[in-house]
């Protein structure tokens, strides 16, 4: 009666971490998963900059939109200021990518796609680097526990 599904749950997941071994394998598959999504997010902010900073150079100083594109231009000065580490590798300009110069709505989709990526890069490599630390944390555990 009391081995119900939320009780008999917290023991199974503390069964399953308890085993080393088994932890190791799944942590070195999610690190395996986390690096290509983290590597598919660098990729697509890589594009994201390099398309903002091609809008950029191709407008005008006296375009109207000019102001809009100075507030993405901050933007990207701001992640380079806060992350000097960052450099965008292998940014291609796709067939519809230059579409942004046409009015204050495609500034507003330009501005909110850089910012998308950049906070899914950010996200994906937070969680890559915690199960890099959990890994190297319980390789470390595991190490000591063989020393005695």
């Amino acid at each position: 009666f009391l081995l119900g599904f939320g009780l008999s749950e917290i023991p199974k997941s503390i069964w399953r971490n308890a085993d080393w071994t088994t932890r190791q394998k799944v942590l070195s598959h999610k690190i395996a998963q986390m690096a290509v999504k983290l590597d598919d997010a660098h990729q697509e902010l890589s594009n994201a900059i390099v398309v903002a900073q091609a809008t950029s150079k191709q407008m005008s100083k006296r375009d109207p939109l000019r102001p809009y594109m100075d507030v993405i231009d901050d933007m990207l000065a701001q992640m380079f200021r806060e992350d000097p580490s960052f450099k965008p590798q292998g940014g291609r300009l796709g067939e519809n990518d230059m579409d942004y110069d046409t009015d204050e709505k495609s500034m507003a989709t330009l501005r909110r796609h850089l910012r998308n990526a950049r906070e899914e890069y950010y996200r994906y490599k937070s969680e890559y680097m915690t199960y890099v630390r959990e890994a190297l944390e319980l390789e470390d555990t595991i190490k000591n526990y063989e020393r005695r």
